[in-house]
């Protein structure tokens, strides 16, 4: 029921965006470069959705969106762009349950080597764990991303608790090196901090 309530709104949003995209195509009175400007900003939302919508298939299909690509070597990508594409997701099905989900970085890609469903899958499980306020009022999560020297913190802030902390630890761990930590406080919640080792960053790629 969960994977069909956020799947409607993504077909939604994506024949949207089309049909924005056309709209601008057709703007005579916009600069040519800042129309490609656009267009371009556009379609890499467009492809942010289709990866959602691809994800939620394998997990329809497979139990876990592992499905959604062939096991072999790890491949390298853009973990902010994953991350961004994750907490899309994730805002609109929060929005759904009056919780709001900010997100915050100064970051435009840092790239990973590992799988990239398994850092959607991580981030999907922390963020929905510290969603879950156990009968209080709801409250805001607070995702931050930062670079911490030659690793790329991602820290969750929520009401919820660390459920299935220890299989999360794995994920991280065996995917990526990195490490998963939770911090409890009665009066501020619990935060979830994900310390992932960045490989050489190429010079073509580093930009932050």
């Amino acid at each position: 029921m969960l994977l069909h309530q956020a799947a409607n709104p993504l077909t939604a949003a994506r024949a949207g965006l089309q049909l924005a995209m056309e709209s601008i195509g057709r703007w005579v009175d916009l600069a040519a470069d800042r129309r490609l400007m656009l267009l371009d900003d556009l379609g890499e939302v467009l492809e942010d959705i289709d990866r959602t919508t691809e994800l939620l298939r394998a997990v329809r299909e497979h139990g876990t969106t592992r499905g959604a690509a062939p096991a072999g070597r790890p491949e390298r990508f853009d973990a902010v762009r994953v991350i961004r594409s994750c907490l899309t997701l994730e805002r609109r099905l929060l929005r759904d349950r009056g919780i709001d989900l900010d997100f915050t970085t100064a970051l435009e890609a840092k790239y990973l080597k590992g799988d990239p469903n398994a850092l959607f899958d991580l981030l999907v499980n922390l963020v929905r764990n510290a969603a879950e306020a156990g009968g209080e009022a709801p409250s805001p999560v607070l995702v931050q991303l930062d670079l911490k020297g030659r690793e790329l913190e991602l820290t969750v802030r929520g009401r919820g608790s660390a459920a299935n902390l220890e299989k999360l630890r794995g994920v991280a761990e065996t995917t990526f090196g990195g490490t998963v930590t939770v911090e409890s406080a009665l009066a501020t919640g619990t935060k979830f901090t994900i310390a992932l080792p960045l490989p050489p960053q190429r010079e073509a790629e580093h930009r932050t």
